[in-house]
C-alpha cells in the first residue's frame, strides 16, 4: 500500500511568491505531488503587508479556485486547502 502524505506547506500558486511561476509549473508541482503520495496540499503564499509578496485575500482566493479548476481539468486525486 502507498503511504499518504499530507503537505502544510506550499507555494502553487503562481504569480504571488517564490513558489511557482506558471499554470504549467502549478500542474507539474500537483502531479509530482500526487505522485509521491500526498493526499491533500495546503496552499500557503507567502503574505509579506507592504512587501514583496502582499496579495489581496481575494486574489489569493480567486488564484486558489484557478488551482482547484486545473487540478479538476487534469483529473488528479489530492486536496487543496
Amino acid at each position: 500500500m502507498k503511504s499518504k502524505f499530507v503537505d502544510s506547506h506550499c507555494h502553487a500558486l503562481w504569480d504571488f511568491d517564490d513558489g511557482v511561476k506558471s499554470k504549467d509549473e502549478a500542474l507539474a508541482l500537483l502531479r509530482c505531488a500526487v505522485s509521491t503520495g500526498i493526499v491533500t496540499l495546503f496552499v500557503t503564499p507567502h503574505l509579506v503587508k507592504g512587501g514583496i509578496y502582499d496579495p489581496s485575500a481575494e486574489q489569493i482566493k480567486q488564484k486558489t479556485q484557478d488551482l482547484i479548476d486545473l487540478k479538476n481539468s487534469s483529473d488528479l486525486d489530492i486536496e487543496l486547502k
